[in-house]
């Protein structure tokens, strides 16, 4: 099956944003992202806040800790995907969607921002 990247613009700037920080201070706030509001998807960091947005347990269940698209009844979706396809994945969509300028940015801003979250994280 073929991974269509799911990760919206708002990621994408969170993760430009990450990148930011460093030099410039909490890009996030000037962008108004309470990030202490917002649950981010430990596979994808898509923000998650609405109730249909988070992944489901084999019972239904909302899992807190994922996105509905990277887990559904209980099961990571594309879980034999490695950190490179992701990135590969969603590189032209963040082009696409003018959040960076060309498919090098993305890459560099998704190779810095995913191996943060917990799916991706070397134990």
């Amino acid at each position: 099956m073929t991974h269509r990247c799911h990760i919206p613009p708002a990621i994408l700037r969170q993760a430009q944003h990450k990148l930011k920080q460093k030099r410039k201070g909490s890009q996030m706030e000037r962008e108004g992202l309470d990030m202490e509001k917002v649950t981010i998807c430990q596979s994808c960091g898509m923000p998650m806040s609405a109730p249909e947005e988070f992944g489901t347990e084999a019972d239904g269940s909302a899992n807190l800790e994922y996105c509905c698209y990277c887990f559904a009844k209980g099961e990571l979706q594309e879980k034999d995907m490695t950190l490179e396809e992701m990135i590969e994945a969603c590189a032209p969509f963040a082009v696409e969607s003018g959040e960076v300028a060309n498919l090098d940015e993305a890459r560099a801003t998704l190779r810095e921002y995913l191996p943060t979250l917990k799916r991706w994280a070397k134990s």
